[in-house]
């Protein structure tokens, strides 16, 4: 793989995940401050926001499994749904079940962007750190812009309006991560 290829596909990879990531990052700061809107305690939201890293402790190795045998593309395909899906049930869902079925798709869904970003960044050795550094910085582009819109939404609107835009974010990564190698 050339020095280029690598640039373009770590950059689209850390462009994924930005565009996914903030469905995500808005839970923890609206769950615990809005719980009742989800129609759970705050010590619910507490379990619910712990358990996506719950999941990823045990379910990395099939994530990592998954990724290895079909490539990048069809493993980021399926987690950038999953995370389209998690956002839509942010929106519309309510109850602690609901939540954390969700919470465990996107704490699997996380695994699998988080390990494309890795490989597509280290896949050519020559840059890698550069493409490190540079993926890392793309990804925290996502929150900080979702997180001040998120409250200034969610003052204006409720909780929940914020997650129908974070469905169509993760939609647009999807459409990115077909770019992504198949292999």
């Amino acid at each position: 793989m050339s020095e280029k290829t690598a640039d373009q596909h770590s950059f689209r990879a850390a462009s994924v995940l930005a565009l996914c990531l903030p469905g995500d990052v808005l839970l923890y700061l609206l769950l615990p401050m809005q719980s009742q809107a989800f129609g759970i305690t705050l010590a619910e939201a507490g379990i619910l926001l712990a358990a996506n890293r719950l999941v990823r402790i045990f379910g990395y190795r099939y994530v990592m499994q998954f990724y290895t045998r079909q490539g990048d593309r069809p493993a980021l395909l399926l987690a950038t749904g999953t995370a389209a899906l998690c956002a839509l049930g942010y929106a519309t869902l309510s109850g602690f079940w609901w939540l954390l079925l969700l919470r465990l798709g996107w704490g699997l869904s996380y695994a699998a962007l988080n390990l494309s970003t890795q490989v597509m960044a280290t896949a050519e050795p020559l840059g890698a750190a550069r493409r490190t550094g540079r993926s890392r910085a793309v990804i925290a582009a996502g929150p900080m812009l979702a997180l001040p819109l998120g409250a200034l939404l969610s003052v204006e609107y409720g909780p929940r309006v914020i997650f129908y835009l974070m469905c169509v974010t993760s939609l647009i990564g999807m459409w990115l991560a077909l770019g992504l190698p198949s292999a």
